[in-house]
């Protein structure tokens, strides 16, 4: 048994996995295991410093404990324990427990994010066929930003008309008073319906081209 898989596993450990200058080194020095010249020790303790004294052996390519999984001759958690002892293998499986969890947390962040920032863009559709990318004007009031908030449907089913010639102090005293109107807006059970239908169809064309 090596040096670092006598001592006690309830003592918190900073293993390190660190090479040899020899290639494929399969040896024991100073109580060491070496494999294929990649070898586990407990950084700064007194055989790490040794080690890196011997005029034959210079520390190389250090790395943290979770570098065990890139090694061919590691294809399962079991080979750590079997190869360099019961305390770097729990060590090992605390660790990757831990980056597994830090992962799936980011990785739903990241989704919740994505989510967040499409329902606070607008959903006018461009002539190219995408959405614009323009924030909402008020998540409350209305879906559409302030250059196309006269595209909210719900404006003709309000009976607000749009002159087809307006110039551009005109359109923004209409956009203006559009969004006043929609503050006051109160769906119908049939209009409610319509716009659910709307959201998700626009969620699932969003999911496709985000698979796409």
């Amino acid at each position: 048994m090596s040096y670092y898989t006598t001592k006690s596993s309830n003592v918190e450990r900073n293993y390190v996995v660190i090479r040899h200058g020899i290639p494929n080194l399969n040896s024991m020095i100073m109580g060491v295991k070496f494999r294929n010249g990649w070898a586990v020790v407990e950084k700064g303790s007194k055989i790490y410093h040794q080690l890196s004294k011997l005029p034959m052996l210079k520390i190389r390519n250090e790395q943290p404990l979770s570098f065990l999984k890139q090694l061919p001759f590691i294809t399962r958690a079991l080979d750590v324990k079997l190869i360099y002892g019961a305390d770097v293998y729990a060590k090992y499986i605390t660790l990757d427990q831990k980056i597994q969890i830090e992962t799936e947390i980011a990785e739903k962040a990241e989704a919740e994010t994505v989510h967040l920032e499409s329902e606070i863009k607008c959903k006018f559709r461009l002539d190219t066929g995408s959405l614009c990318r323009h924030d909402i004007l008020s998540p409350e009031v209305t879906s559409y930003c302030a250059t196309h908030i006269l595209k909210d449907p719900r404006l003709r089913e309000m009976g607000f008309k749009i002159p087809l010639a307006s110039t551009s102090k005109e359109k923004k005293k209409l956009r203006k008073t559009a969004f006043n109107k929609l503050k006051d807006y109160k769906p119908t059970e049939e209009t409610a319906n319509v716009e659910v239908v709307e959201e998700e169809t626009t969620r699932t064309e969003e999911s496709l081209r985000e698979e796409a």
